[in-house]
Formats: structure tokens, C-alpha cells, sequence
């Protein structure tokens, strides 16, 4: 099986996760609860969000 080592997330405020959230764990977005549930599979996988509120794919291709 092969082990991942890294996550890292692209992309705009959707995934940087403005806002999202519920009543369980509060403010939270997708993409970081996708880093939660990999840890879990993963051990001390690194993540890293960088995603940019604002940027359409354009953006995030040339940044």
C-alpha cells in the first residue's frame, strides 16, 4: 500500500473554507476536514491549505 506523506489543497475560499462549517465542530472547511480523516490513515501527514480567497483557476495555476 502506498503512503502518503503530504496534502496539500488548492484553490479559493470554498476550499480555504470561509464560513463553513457546523454545530459539531464549528468552522471547519472541506478541505481541512480531508487532512483530518487522511492523519487518520496517514499518521503525521503534512498539510498545507493554500488556498486564496478570490482566486479563480486562472490564479491559482499562476501562483
Amino acid at each position: 500500500m502506498r503512503r502518503f506523506t503530504r496534502y496539500v489543497a488548492l484553490g479559493d475560499s470554498q476550499t480555504e473554507g470561509l464560513w463553513d462549517g457546523d454545530d459539531t465542530v464549528g468552522l471547519m472547511g472541506f478541505a481541512d476536514r480531508l487532512a483530518v480523516r487522511l492523519d487518520g490513515l496517514y499518521p503525521g501527514l503534512g498539510y498545507a491549505n493554500l488556498a486564496i480567497r478570490g482566486h479563480r483557476i486562472g490564479d491559482v495555476l499562476h501562483t
